[in-house]
Protein backbone atom coordinates (compact mmCIF):
# COMPACT_ATOMS: atom_id res chain seq x y z
CA UNK A 1 0.00 0.00 0.00
CA UNK A 2 1.37 3.35 -1.03
CA UNK A 3 1.59 6.03 1.65
CA UNK A 4 0.42 9.54 0.98
CA UNK A 5 2.99 12.27 1.05
CA UNK A 6 2.64 15.30 3.28
CA UNK A 7 1.75 17.53 0.34
CA UNK A 8 -1.00 15.10 -0.76
CA UNK A 9 -2.42 15.02 2.76
CA UNK A 10 -2.42 18.84 2.92
CA UNK A 11 -4.19 19.07 -0.45
CA UNK A 12 -6.83 16.52 0.57
CA UNK A 13 -7.40 18.24 3.92
CA UNK A 14 -7.66 21.63 2.20
CA UNK A 15 -10.25 20.28 -0.24
CA UNK A 16 -12.29 18.77 2.59
CA UNK A 17 -12.23 22.05 4.53
CA UNK A 18 -13.19 23.98 1.39
CA UNK A 19 -16.07 21.59 0.65
CA UNK A 20 -17.43 21.71 4.21
CA UNK A 21 -17.23 25.49 4.47
CA UNK A 22 -18.83 25.98 1.03
CA UNK A 23 -21.64 23.60 1.99
CA UNK A 24 -22.30 25.47 5.23
CA UNK A 25 -22.33 28.87 3.51
CA UNK A 26 -24.61 27.59 0.75
CA UNK A 27 -27.06 26.03 3.20
CA UNK A 28 -27.25 29.13 5.38
CA UNK A 29 -27.69 31.39 2.34
CA UNK A 30 -30.46 29.17 0.99
CA UNK A 31 -32.46 29.29 4.22
CA UNK A 32 -32.02 33.05 4.60
CA UNK A 33 -33.21 33.64 1.02
CA UNK A 34 -36.12 31.25 1.49
CA UNK A 35 -37.28 33.03 4.64
CA UNK A 36 -36.99 36.46 3.00
CA UNK A 37 -39.00 35.32 -0.02
CA UNK A 38 -41.69 33.84 2.22
CA UNK A 39 -41.89 37.07 4.21
CA UNK A 40 -42.10 39.19 1.06
CA UNK A 41 -44.74 36.90 -0.44
CA UNK A 42 -46.86 37.11 2.71
CA UNK A 43 -46.61 40.90 2.76
CA UNK A 44 -47.64 41.17 -0.89
CA UNK A 45 -50.51 38.76 -0.40
CA UNK A 46 -51.74 40.67 2.65
CA UNK A 47 -51.51 43.96 0.78
CA UNK A 48 -53.46 42.53 -2.17
CA UNK A 49 -56.19 41.22 0.11
CA UNK A 50 -56.53 44.56 1.90
CA UNK A 51 -56.74 46.35 -1.45
CA UNK A 52 -59.43 43.94 -2.68
CA UNK A 53 -61.44 44.34 0.53
CA UNK A 54 -61.26 48.13 0.24
CA UNK A 55 -62.43 48.01 -3.36
CA UNK A 56 -65.31 45.67 -2.48
CA UNK A 57 -66.40 47.96 0.35
CA UNK A 58 -66.32 50.99 -1.96
CA UNK A 59 -68.36 49.25 -4.64
CA UNK A 60 -70.78 47.97 -1.99
CA UNK A 61 -71.41 51.57 -0.91
CA UNK A 62 -72.09 52.50 -4.53
CA UNK A 63 -74.59 49.64 -4.82
CA UNK A 64 -76.28 50.69 -1.57
CA UNK A 65 -76.52 54.28 -2.82
CA UNK A 66 -78.01 53.06 -6.09
CA UNK A 67 -75.13 54.40 -8.20
CA UNK A 68 -74.46 50.99 -9.75
CA UNK A 69 -75.88 47.48 -9.88
CA UNK A 70 -74.64 44.42 -8.03
CA UNK A 71 -73.87 42.70 -11.32
CA UNK A 72 -71.82 45.68 -12.55
CA UNK A 73 -69.93 45.92 -9.28
CA UNK A 74 -69.24 42.20 -9.32
CA UNK A 75 -67.79 42.45 -12.82
CA UNK A 76 -65.65 45.46 -11.88
CA UNK A 77 -64.34 43.68 -8.82
CA UNK A 78 -63.56 40.48 -10.71
CA UNK A 79 -61.80 42.39 -13.50
CA UNK A 80 -59.66 44.35 -11.05
CA UNK A 81 -58.75 41.39 -8.85
CA UNK A 82 -58.26 38.72 -11.51
CA UNK A 83 -56.93 41.03 -14.16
Amino acid sequence: MKRLTISSKIIILSLIILYVSASIVSTVTYFIAKNELNTLGNEQLTSGVHTAIGMIELLNEQVENGDTTIRGSTRKTANKIIG
